[in-house]
């Protein structure tokens, strides 16, 4: 990691109840929270997450082939999918990649079930724009919140397009071992767009910027890759579709706004003109 440490995920479970509502005396309190701090700790930092399941080769890329084929014109009739925009717009240099189009970066860690979660929306939405390539599936740690969320990873992962670029940074595994490192660049825009430093973090080119996931990863709990992909494919009403399209529809409209010809077919529909009107 570089320094900061550990990023924090961009959002977590309501916090607890204040330990001066409870009746229970303060020394006592004080000792309970140290056993929890310390159980924490070990079960959570110093032992590795259960093994997620390998899916077979096929199964794996027919996942894939589907959640990177879908048809704009049906999952864009979702519109926001009950989701608020999660763009903010942001006053930067715009930010191109190494064949001078603008980029879109993503910075996350696999570990983190609130990347898991927004993984899914943005690989939806840059393939409206392009070729998504090298993506594999996996889950998030079996010790964090929303234990083992079934997602994908950028971390070997290319694009090509002929009109945007990503980047994308997976900083640590599942077992928070570090995996890859931001340029001095990608950290610097990190900073600056982000006082916090959460994570998932995705800048589309300097104009908007998104910070934690936009939607609670427990929509996705007990479903396996193929039914989240079959619900995508077949039921984009669905609980888990619907947000994960609601949400890709905003980031395919902040993209939409920050190309200089954005594509007809992808940027001209109803829903994503509405929701370009919007942010």
């Amino acid at each position: 990691m570089r320094r900061g440490g550990r990023r924090p995920t961009g959002r977590g479970p309501a916090p607890p109840t204040p330990w001066w509502s409870s009746p229970v005396p303060i020394v006592a309190v004080v000792a309970a929270v140290a056993v929890a701090v310390t159980v924490f700790l070990i079960r959570g930092y110093l032992q590795p997450s259960t093994p997620p399941p390998t899916p077979a080769p096929s199964a794996e890329s027919a996942v894939v082939q589907t959640i990177t084929t879908l048809d704009v014109g049906r999952t864009e009739a979702v519109g926001a999918g009950g989701v608020k925009s999660p763009l903010q717009k942001v006053r930067a240099t715009p930010l191109v990649g190494p064949l001078g189009k603008p980029e879109v970066l993503y910075i996350g860690a696999e570990y983190c079930p609130f990347c898991a979660a927004q993984r899914w929306s943005l690989a939806v939405a840059l393939s409206r724009f392009g070729t998504l390539s090298g993506v594999a599936l996996t889950t998030s740690s079996s010790s964090d919140v929303y234990p083992d969320t079934p997602t994908l990873t950028f971390a070997h992962s290319t694009f090509s397009s002929d009109a945007l670029e990503f980047a994308s940074v997976e900083e640590t595994d599942r077992d928070r071992n570090p995996l890859q490192t931001p340029t001095a660049d990608q950290e610097r825009i990190f900073e600056q767009l982000n006082s916090k430093r959460s994570i998932p973090f995705i800048d589309f080119g300097n104009r908007y910027v998104t910070v934690g996931a936009a939607f609670q990863p427990d929509v996705l709990q007990g479903m396996s890759w193929q039914q989240i992909a079959d619900q995508l494919a077949g039921n984009p009403q669905g609980p888990a579709a619907s947000k994960i399209l609601g949400v890709a529809n905003w980031m395919t409209a902040g993209i939409c706004q920050q190309l200089a010809g954005p594509p007809t077919a992808v940027c001209g529909g109803p829903e994503i003109s509405q929701l370009r009107s919007q942010i």
